[in-house]
């Protein structure tokens, strides 16, 4: 590896951030000399050129792409990037703060959410001092209701395995000022920024949520979303797996600033160019850490503005603003907004709720479901709870009803959801989970779930093949967004029985998910004759149904094929895929 190399110090974080992951198998070739070989390398050159690197030891994947982009137009984000200069991403507090300022006094879109906002306050809120020495602080716990209006900031971050200090019943001592130094060293940061902004409270959940209380935690969890969105921003240890390891980090400036070269251009003729990794923003802030866990996902999306300290650089988000050090103006919109590289897989960032526009925010929700239910939870019964604020959120905007984790109107193509094909969540993913939620929701399947983009991007070319009829809903809150009781659906349309056989050689094709339909009998007539014809092939991920969690995938798969199952078609798009729903009746509990 060539020091202040840019390619190289990127590679080589990139590989240490996910050394514990990429560690070989024992079984594998590598293991004894911990190599982890690069399985890939693909070069392309058309508008752009492109280099692409895949690492994989079999259990997992990273991916780093690199393009060029050439120098010399002035209109170009890239002639608005900045070299750091610094080791540590606490060196640059002069431009959080001008971020700050800036969105605060300039910008229309965040002053008219702002204005648009009832007035809201927590019941807790910590109060920062510094102390008598540098990088000392005292905090104590403050009733909101003492405060009146005060402007506050929120903590995003990850508990890991160590606890953090949290807040009991009884714990009056917190209404005193102690010192800082027992809290993690993440808090402490926390702490710091805090002050450095020019704010004095501070709302961190373990110390303003009474943790062994379960009314407190309950309310407190469902205004979650009032308390994000009113705060004036958030601060989020992006990088840091737990409390231990801080919102700051040292780094190497070598992998961070994009590199001139020389490359040949279309004539032949050498040209400068801008080097970037173009994933470096997924990888940085929507890869990292924090935003695996799955009540970050509306502190994040919910917030007004927000610093993401993440493992190279401080980014900045609002609405109408992503930057970061490297590019203080605005990060190109290569480097953030995914669906310019037709990946629209993710939310890329505050850009990606607008709920001002109905069609782009249902858009935003399906996919915000993929990542959503990929994310980590330390209870399974938190999965509705979690979600709650951008539920209401979204409700108010669009007056639509809210339907465990779906939305009513167009609900029968919403429940056309199908679990990632990634092998590592092909096992037990559909459980007998303790929290209520209704099969037909992509809620009680295990592990990440997908909407076809055929469907979420052209859903004016599908024809719809059925109909809901009924739906009773019943939720042990006022809201119905926190949990779900009882579900009941009814649906009319075209379906037929049959069985499934798997489609190919199984041997070669563990993860396949292919299978053909036989001894087809039609419950819908000459129109599913139609449509399903004598020889479909279809893509079903049989573990999403599988109840019995002691049942082999072997048991399963030939139990599977002695049983009828119903199989009712939802939707046709111009391609023509067909759309519809793998139906059997539960056990008798």
């Amino acid at each position: 590896m060539k020091d202040n190399c840019f390619t190289c110090s990127y590679l080589w974080s990139l590989v240490q951030e996910h050394l514990e992951e990429l560690d070989p198998s024992p079984e594998s070739p590598h293991a004894s000399a911990r190599e982890i070989p690069v399985s890939r390398v693909k070069f392309r050159r058309d508008e752009e050129m492109t280099l692409q690197m895949i690492w994989s030891t079999g259990k997992k994947s990273i991916h780093a792409r690199f393009t060029a982009f050439p120098v010399g137009d002035p209109a170009s984000a890239m002639s608005r990037k900045v070299d750091v200069s610094t080791f540590s991403t606490s060196a640059q507090p002069g431009l959080w703060r001008q971020w700050l300022r800036t969105c605060m006094e300039s910008h229309e879109k965040c002053r008219q959410k702002q204005a648009q906002l009832q007035p809201f306050m927590p019941d807790r809120l910590i109060e920062v001092w510094e102390g008598k020495t540098s990088n000392e602080y005292a905090w104590r716990l403050v009733r909101g209701a003492d405060l009146g209006s005060v402007p506050y900031l929120t903590f995003s971050h990850c508990w890991g395995t160590a606890q953090p200090v949290q807040l009991m019943k009884g714990d009056n001592t917190y209404c005193h000022f102690h010192p800082a130094t027992f809290l993690p060293k993440t808090y402490q940061d926390a702490f710091s920024i805090t002050l450095t902004l020019g704010f004095r409270y501070l709302w961190i959940d373990s110390l303003c949520i009474v943790q062994d209380d379960e009314l407190d935690w309950f309310f407190q969890s469902s205004v979650m979303g009032f308390i994000y969105e009113n705060s004036a921003c958030n601060i989020a240890a992006t990088w840091a797996r737990d409390g231990s390891e801080g919102c700051f980090i040292r780094r190497e400036p070598s992998s961070i600033n994009s590199p001139i070269i020389k490359l040949p251009s279309q004539g032949r003729q050498l040209v400068d160019h801008h080097i970037l990794a173009i994933d470096s923003y997924l990888d940085d802030v929507t890869s990292a850490p924090l935003n695996s866990r799955g009540w970050v996902t509306q502190e994040r999306f919910l917030s007004r503005r927000q610093f993401n300290f993440s493992r190279k650089e401080v980014y900045w988000e609002c609405d109408e603003l992503i930057a970061s050090e490297h590019f203080p103006k605005g990060v190109p919109d290569e480097l953030w907004d995914l669906t310019t590289l037709n990946q629209d897989t993710t939310p890329g960032g505050h850009h990606s709720l607008d709920f001002d526009d109905e069609s782009k925010l249902r858009q935003a929700w399906s996919a915000l479901v993929g990542q959503y239910s990929d994310c980590e939870f330390s209870r399974n019964s938190d999965k509705f709870i979690a979600l709650a604020g951008l539920a209401n959120k979204m409700r108010d905007a669009t007056g639509d009803e809210y339907v465990a984790g779906l939305w009513r109107k167009d609900l029968h193509r919403q429940l056309c959801w199908v679990p990632d094909i990634d092998s590592r969540f092909r096992v037990d993913r559909f459980t007998a989970t303790a929290y209520a939620a209704p099969t037909w929701s992509w809620a009680k399947a295990e592990g990440p779930v997908m909407y076809d983009l055929r469907y979420t991007a052209r859903k004016e070319d599908s024809l719809s093949l059925a109909e809901v009829t009924d739906l009773i809903i019943q939720s042990d809150d006022r809201l119905n967004t926190h949990s779900f009781v009882s579900c009941k659906l009814c649906l009319r349309g075209i379906a037929v029985w049959a069985r499934v056989d798997p489609a190919g050689d199984r041997t070669k094709m563990e993860n396949s998910s292919n299978y053909t339909l036989s001894s087809l009998s039609q419950a819908g007539g000459s129109a599913a004759a139609c449509l399903i014809g004598p020889e479909l092939t279809i893509e079903w991920d049989e573990n999403c149904s599988l109840e019995n969690i002691g049942t082999s995938r072997g048991q399963f798969i030939l139990a599977r094929q002695q049983e009828k199952l119903l199989f009712m078609l939802i939707y046709i798009d111009d391609g023509p895929h067909v759309f519809g729903l793998v139906l059997r009746k539960l056990p008798s509990r």
